[in-house]
């Protein structure tokens, strides 16, 4: 049986890099919503974190994408999709296609992982209003295949994703969320059941729930609603939680350490996760309101949790 499973989950990675195969694109989960599509650490699948675009205009959008697209993130054991040793020498936007040129240092990556890179690179870009396709030169060529054809314009359709991952389904959870009561000194638990799509983690599920507020009554929103979700991400039990600048301009009138354990208690009430460590534009070197330290990752608090 196993090595069946493995011998279908070749036959896919190969037909990434052939780009010859369709697969159904991801539903996302809200009309807003975007990723950074990477490689995951065994270079074997695809893999996403949340992103969101700051520009508007096509061509500023594709040069801040190409940018993250060439970090390495420092939260997860993932690859960028263009890897360390690929320059990019453009990426010029035109009729709704992306003409990306890229270094002689892609053609040293091995077939697979070539395939894999197109995929994160072309789901990546095809996000952007405007974007619909990429095309791909190497030193100012056409990209060809293994066979010598030039590959031509891709889009999101053009690639198998997400092996062995179930796409476009939906469950239910039960979640703990804590919000402050009404004079801002204590935090209620709330339970709520939630139905959501399988291709979000509870994390992120929990974040988004937070943003919308509570719906019991005496219970009052902890996290301002201009709040950004930059992306939610686990490594060794720990959350990494980042959001942008809003996040520190509550305009609530709460302790600091009721917001700030709101996000943090309802992470790790009855999930895996261990600890929290929020981030404000990736950055852990944060003093929020001057009163929480927000330079280590947080553990429970259940002392400011009351049922009154």
């Amino acid at each position: 049986m196993k090595k069946t499973v493995a011998c279908m989950l070749m036959l896919l990675i190969m037909g990434i890099a052939l780009t010859g195969c369709k697969h159904n694109k991801i539903k996302l989960t809200s009309e807003n919503q975007t990723f950074l599509y990477y490689i995951n650490g065994d270079k074997t699948e695809i893999e996403t974190e949340d992103y969101t675009i700051a520009e508007k205009d096509p061509q500023k959008a594709v040069d801040e994408m190409v940018k993250e697209m060439s970090k390495k993130t420092t939260e997860v054991d993932y690859n960028p999709a263009i890897p360390d040793d690929v320059e990019v020498l453009s990426a010029i936007v035109s009729d709704g296609q992306v003409q990306l040129d890229l270094s002689d240092g892609y053609n040293q990556v091995g077939s697979v992982m070539q395939g894999l890179c197109r995929a994160a690179i072309v789901d990546s870009l095809v996000q952007i209003d405007g974007v619909e396709a990429v095309r791909f030169l190497v030193n100012g060529v056409p990209m060809t295949d293994r066979h010598g054809n030039e590959i031509g314009a891709l889009d999101a359709e053009s690639f198998v994703q997400n092996i062995g991952s179930t796409l476009n389904t939906y469950q239910t959870a039960t979640l703990h969320l804590f919000f402050a009561n009404e004079v801002g000194d204590a935090l209620h638990m709330e339970t709520k059941d939630v139905k959501y799509s399988s291709n979000v983690s509870v994390e992120k599920l929990i974040m988004e729930q937070l943003l919308k507020g509570p719906s019991d009554v005496g219970n009052y929103r902890t996290i301002s609603a201009d709040t950004i979700i930059l992306g939610v991400t686990i490594r060794d039990g720990i959350c990494y939680v980042n959001l942008d600048e809003s996040f520190l301009q509550s305009g609530y009138d709460i302790k600091p350490e009721i917001m700030i354990y709101s996000i943090v208690n309802s992470l790790t009430d009855g999930t895996t996760i261990n600890s929290v460590q929020i981030l404000v534009n990736g950055e852990s070197n944060v003093q929020y309101m001057d009163v929480v330290d927000l330079s280590q990752p947080l553990t429970e608090k259940t002392e400011y949790i009351t049922e009154e």
